[in-house]
């Protein structure tokens, strides 16, 4: 079993990553400042230990003895203080490195910071690592390097379409990117393995729905639960390639080392890799509105069935792609993954977890 530490470990995909990790008897540590995590979301799991000048004592109370978490901030330049807490935190053999500031529209807005946590945290967690005397560190890229490309000629968009003199042009792919490239760097320099993941739409229960932009399947769950117009921006005809949670965390714990030795068939892997995590299907917005809509009616009993209102188009936004389509060919062949939730079956239980949330 892996000593394993998470970054993000309170936000969505992280949280969903730790409860897979222990469920397969790992020991895991994680790491979140809780600025865009939420402790909900590791609450069935533990109490915390408090990290920072406002409060150096440690509190846990853990509900899983193979489990604990501290609120830390990944760009800390003392994170090696944490082995205080017992030599569990000073030890890993793998490093998952989720946490860094996603909100498309933040980052544009504050590109320093967003240059700040994404990159120079990535590079403060690439020193910790070497510290722990890590074998394996994973890091989440991001789908969003292949924006900028046009043309149906681009897709399905293989990992070594991106970065070119197309994309990525935003300011979180481009720092994202930035990350990327200094993971594989100190990856060749210090010999240790890394995998990179570049995850399309991921959406699932415990999806984050309160950014100022949510994701747009939970963003028109809601709405349409609530019997109000959701907001679709553009026309609806952008296409995404939607994965749900599961799969995507299927996906990442492939990456373990054990893993590596005995489920994966081509033990000639580079020291460095990136692959997709998507599904290779894609669907307009305005498709994944009458699959949300036509969920919820099913849901209610028939003398209950009402109308729902039709969504409010709104003015494009800006930096986002027309299209996304990964091609997982990659992925499939290398770890023997492939997708396995339909977009229905997601979709459903999404609403369920939007209802009892709600």
């Amino acid at each position: 079993m892996a000593k394993v530490l998470v970054t993000g470990c309170a936000g969505f995909i992280g949280s969903h990553l730790c409860r897979r990790l222990l469920k397969l008897g790992h020991t895991v540590r994680g790491i979140d400042d809780l600025s865009v995590g939420f402790k909900e979301n590791i609450d069935d799991l533990t109490e915390y230990i408090s990290h920072g000048p406002e409060d150096n004592t440690s509190r846990f109370i853990p509900q899983h003895s193979a489990w604990n978490y501290c609120i830390a901030d990944i760009r800390d330049h003392k994170l090696s203080s944490m082995a205080k807490f017992g030599s569990s935190w000073n030890d890993f053999d793998v490093v998952y490195h989720l946490a860094a500031r996603g909100e498309t529209y933040w980052c544009q807005e504050n590109p320093s910071e967003a240059v700040d946590v994404n990159v120079n945290g990535t590079l403060r967690m690439l020193e910790f690592a070497k510290t722990t005397n890590c074998s394996h560190f994973v890091f989440a890229d991001t789908s969003a390097e292949y924006d900028g490309l046009t043309g149906k000629d681009w897709y399905p968009t293989d990992e070594d379409d991106a970065p070119n003199q197309h994309t990525p042009m935003g300011i979180y792919s481009i720092t994202k990117m930035t990350a990327s490239q200094f993971v594989r760097a100190w990856s060749i320099e210090n010999n240790v393995r890394s995998t990179l993941f570049r995850p399309f739409n991921v959406y699932g229960p415990s999806m984050n729905l309160d950014r100022d932009i949510p994701p747009v399947i939970g963003s028109i769950a809601v709405k349409l639960l609530k019997n109000q117009s959701p907001t679709i921006y553009g026309d609806g005809s952008k296409r995404r390639d939607f994965i749900y949670i599961d799969d995507a965390i299927d996906l990442l714990v492939k990456a373990l080392p054990l893993a590596n030795i005995r489920n994966i068939r081509n033990i000639n892997l580079n020291v460095t890799d990136t692959f997709n995590m998507g599904t290779g299907e894609n669907y307009s917005i305005n498709e994944i509105h009458d699959i949300i809509a036509s969920a919820i009616v099913k849901e209610l009993p028939l003398s209950k069935v009402y109308p729902l209102p039709h969504p409010i188009y709104e003015p494009d936004k800006p930096y986002e792609a027309k299209i996304t389509l990964a091609d997982v060919n990659k992925a499939r062949r290398t770890f023997d993954w492939s997708p396995k939730v339909s977009i229905e079956e997601g979709i459903r239980r999404t609403i369920n977890d939007v209802k009892r949330r709600m």
